[in-house]
């Protein structure tokens, strides 16, 4: 289930493993659904419920990034979307702006995918009937 990203991050504000990082695990693994759906299936790399013990290693920062360009190639890669970046382990961590690219590529992602599946053209009519008809069968002479 979408949960709106939060894309207003702050300086101050602080990271909650268990809303935030949940959230934007889940958008992103709705998001891999929806657009399997359109165009085809595809495979994520696995992102760990990690515990607070988890977040400091590299690939908990790394796996959302590839999975950002991973969504954005097997869709429609928009040009607003900012370049992802690769962590290293005993680095840096992500800081609010991070997290508002991260939250506003999502975002990004979806408006795109809700935007084109509202305007896919579609039959102005139905195909097939709802009974059987029997088949006429033409008598053929000489």
């Amino acid at each position: 289930m979408w949960t709106h990203p939060k894309t207003d991050w702050k300086f101050d504000d602080d990271f909650d493993l268990y809303t935030d990082y949940f959230r934007i695990k889940n958008n992103i693994l709705w998001l891999q659904k929806l657009i399997g759906e359109e165009y085809r299936p595809f495979a994520l790399i696995p992102m760990n419920d990690y515990g607070v013990d988890g977040i400091g290693f590299a690939d908990f920062y790394n796996n959302i990034e590839r999975n950002i360009d991973i969504l954005a190639d097997a869709g429609f890669r928009n040009s607003k979307i900012q370049p992802t970046r690769t962590w290293n382990a005993n680095r840096a961590i992500w800081n609010f702006s991070d997290l508002n690219r991260i939250e506003g590529a999502l975002l990004i992602l979806h408006n795109d995918l809700m935007s084109a599946r509202a305007n896919r053209p579609v039959l102005s009519m139905t195909l097939g009937v709802n009974q059987y008809i029997e088949p006429k069968i033409l008598a053929q002479e000489g």
